[in-house]
């Protein structure tokens, strides 16, 4: 489809993958909630509810699904952890994903996801290789560590994740909540290793720009690597439905929002101080029609340098990624979506608990 709203603030991401791969679109599919009754599987979704998500992200060409050892890992005796799920979706359709998972470089992982210790590089490839057989693959292009501080030394996972790319298991290596400095480090072992450096997964929204103000982004296209945003909806905050709900608690974890509604005010005091940033996002949401402040939380953040990796756990939120490919956001929105978060700074006094969004 032809964008709407004008001249475009920027052309889609670049995706810094290994040259075997295919282009990406800029954006990608957190898996998150599979398989953890916390976030609400068994009760507000299902396999049934996945599968017909997966189904419609894959016809439209949205196939880079994030995932990781830990996601959903008290389901693994039923088959029902995330990568497991995923793998079981991905075995349906001829095309494969694009999968990224993560190693979790705390020693008594183990006891939840199988395997021994974690210590050292030998326990980097079992672990992998117990998620390449969740996942029903024999490679994945992208492993991430999950944690900036791993226990036994961060050069113990790369060494062991430069074995993996030596042997074939994965295309490349991602980060998971590096800051600057610690992306700089990280990325100058990578290339004494001779491995790529692939992504930096970290936290950053409409309502959290803390890793753009300190320059973790800035740096991480400086060197190539590609900044991923976990909760680019700010936990569904920024889709507004805890606007639209007033004080209502939203049903389920991870719900997309649509547009057409007017945002309320008088709210819950806590929300108040949001309902500049809600209106801009309903502005842009009714520019055009099929829009809606979900696609234009997340097409601020692609706007912003980085991949938006929301959680899909229903038809209805796959057709909103759907969506937000159709479409470029105009200069002129995201300037006005840029002031609304800017006034919102995560050290805002009075609402400090942004930044954990």
């Amino acid at each position: 489809r032809a964008p709407h709203g004008g001249a475009a603030s920027r052309a889609a991401p670049a995706m810094l993958w290994p040259n075997h791969l295919p282009e990406l679109p800029w954006i990608g599919v957190s898996t998150e909630a599979w398989g953890e009754t916390r976030l609400g599987w068994g009760r507000t979704f299902n396999s049934t509810d996945l599968a017909a998500a997966y189904n419609l992200l894959h016809d439209h060409g949205l196939r880079l699904f994030d995932t990781s050892e830990l996601y959903g890992h008290q389901g693994q005796r039923l088959a029902e952890s995330s990568e497991q799920l995923l793998g079981t979706l991905a075995s349906r359709r001829p095309e494969p994903p694009i999968l990224s998972t993560k190693f979790t470089p705390v020693p008594w992982t183990n006891v939840l996801s199988g395997g021994g210790l974690r210590l050292g590089r030998a326990s980097v490839l079992e672990a992998l290789r117990n998620s390449l057989t969740r996942l029903g693959a024999s490679s994945v292009e992208i492993y991430s560590v999950s944690a900036p501080a791993p226990f036994g030394g961060r050069r113990a996972f790369f060494e062991g994740a430069a074995e993996a790319h030596r042997l074939g298991l994965i295309g490349g290596v991602g980060a998971c909540h590096f800051n600057a400095p610690r992306i700089r480090q990280a990325h100058a072992i990578c290339a004494q290793l001779g491995l790529p450096l692939l992504t930096n997964q970290i936290r950053f929204s409409l309502f959290n720009l803390e890793k753009d103000l300190d320059g973790t982004i800035e740096t991480c296209l400086e060197l190539g690597i590609t900044p991923v945003a976990l909760s680019p909806l700010a936990g569904g905050m920024a889709t507004t439905r805890y606007a639209r709900a007033a004080a209502t608690r939203a049903a389920s974890a991870g719900m997309l929002g649509r547009g057409g509604v007017p945002i309320p005010s008088g709210g819950p005091p806590q929300l108040q101080p949001l309902e500049p940033a809600f209106r801009a996002l309903s502005q842009v949401a009714e520019a055009a029609p099929r829009r809606s402040e979900t696609q234009a939380a997340l097409q601020y953040v692609a706007a912003r340098g980085c991949v938006p990796l929301p959680s899909v756990t229903s038809e209805e939120h796959a057709q909103e990624l759907a969506d937000a490919m159709g479409w470029q956001i105009s200069l002129d929105e995201l300037d006005a979506l840029h002031e609304q978060a800017l006034s919102l700074h995560v050290r805002r006094p009075d609402v400090p608990w942004l930044r954990r969004l």
